[in-house]
C-alpha cells in the first residue's frame, strides 16, 4: 500500500494509488451520496460549518447593534440636552438688551435724582441765588425702552462731559 522512496525527503511512506483504493473510495462517497439524497458530501460539511460560523457572526453582529443603539440613544439624549442648554442661552442673550436698558435706566433716575438733591441743596444754601445750577439746568430724564439704542441718548451724552465739573460723585454712580 505504501512506497518506500529513497533520499532525504522521499524517506517518509508515500500513499501509493492503487485500483482498490480508488473503489474503496469511491464506495465510500456513494454511501454518503445515498443517505444524504440531493447533498454533496462537501457541501454538508461546508454547510455545516458555514452555519456554525454564520451563527457566531450573527452573535457578533447582534451584539455590535445593541451596543451601537444603546451608544445612538445615549448620544440623542446628550444631544437633547445640549439643545435645551442652547435654546436657554439663546433665550439669555435675546432678554440680556432689554436687562440692560432697565438697568442703566434705573441708574440714570438715580444719578439724576441725586444730582438734583444736590443742586437743590446748593440752591438753598446760596440762599436765592438766582435759579438753579447748571448740572440741573443741563440733567434731563429720559425714559429708556428696551428697543432704543444707548449711544442716542442726549442725557447720557451731557452727563459724561458735565461729571467731571462736578465736585463730588455720587457713590452708586459707576461710569
Amino acid at each position: 500500500m505504501f512506497l518506500e522512496v529513497g533520499g532525504n525527503r522521499s524517506t517518509r511512506r508515500k500513499p501509493t494509488v492503487t485500483r482498490e483504493n480508488m473503489q474503496t473510495h469511491q464506495r465510500d462517497r456513494e454511501m454518503l451520496i445515498w443517505s444524504n439524497p440531493g447533498v454533496e458530501p462537501t457541501t454538508s460539511l461546508l454547510g455545516s460549518q458555514s452555519s456554525n460560523h454564520l451563527a457566531t457572526m450573527q452573535s457578533v453582529m447582534y451584539e455590535l447593534m445593541s451596543e451601537l443603539n444603546d451608544r445612538s440613544e445615549d448620544l440623542e439624549r446628550q444631544m437633547l440636552s445640549l439643545e435645551q442648554r442652547v435654546e436657554q442661552l439663546t433665550a439669555g442673550f435675546n432678554a440680556l438688551p432689554a436687562h440692560l436698558s432697565a438697568t442703566l435706566s434705573a441708574q440714570h433716575a438715580a444719578l439724576v435724582h441725586l444730582l438734583r438733591e444736590r443742586d437743590s441743596r446748593d440752591y438753598h444754601r446760596a440762599a436765592g441765588g438766582g435759579g438753579a445750577s447748571d448740572a440741573g439746568a443741563v440733567v434731563a430724564v429720559v425714559p429708556l425702552s428696551p428697543a432704543s439704542p444707548l449711544t442716542h441718548i442726549p442725557s447720557l451724552q451731557l452727563l459724561r462731559y458735565k461729571l467731571p465739573l462736578l465736585r463730588k460723585r455720587p457713590p452708586q454712580c459707576q461710569l
